[in-house]
């Protein structure tokens, strides 16, 4: 088996004293069951700390409270997983129907704006991890392969 070196690139840039919002992490001094499956855990810019979960939604702790949204709120179903904030602060994740093999999308969450992001019919199951590379183009890993 041949070992390809896979390479990070991270850039780091300081934000203005203003824009940093000092997050609340009293939530995280007592422990608390959130879902069976809690996934990809995500600390944005603005201190809001976002899970997904296979079977409970989309985990939002924001202010110290914790909510979920769920198919009734615009996701796909409850299956939901893959977070990454993009460069301009557009926060990107999967969701999936339910069941196994259902269908999913990419979801692009600006402020109270979503955008649904097909993977086409040979990436309708199985969509996991979402990424941006440097130059701001979104990669997402699914059991098809990377879209």
């Amino acid at each position: 088996m041949r070992m390809l070196p896979i390479f990070v690139l991270l850039s780091c840039a300081a934000p203005d004293s203003a824009e940093v919002t000092e997050p609340d992490f009293e939530f995280l001094k007592k422990p608390i069951r959130v879902a069976d499956y809690p996934l990809s855990p995500l600390l944005d810019g603005s201190g809001r700390f976002w899970f997904g979960t296979v079977g409970s939604g989309v985990g939002l702790v924001e202010n110290g409270e914790l909510r979920y949204l769920h198919a009734e709120d615009g996701l796909l179903g409850d299956r939901n997983m893959g977070f990454h904030e993009a460069q301009d602060g557009a926060i990107w994740f999967t969701t999936a129907e339910n069941q196994m093999g259902g269908r999913c999308a990419v979801v692009r969450m600006r402020g109270e704006e979503w955008e649904y992001f097909s993977l086409g019919p040979d990436g309708d199951e199985g969509a996991g991890g979402v990424l941006e590379s440097p130059d701001g183009e979104i990669w997402v890993t699914a059991t098809a392969g990377i879209f």
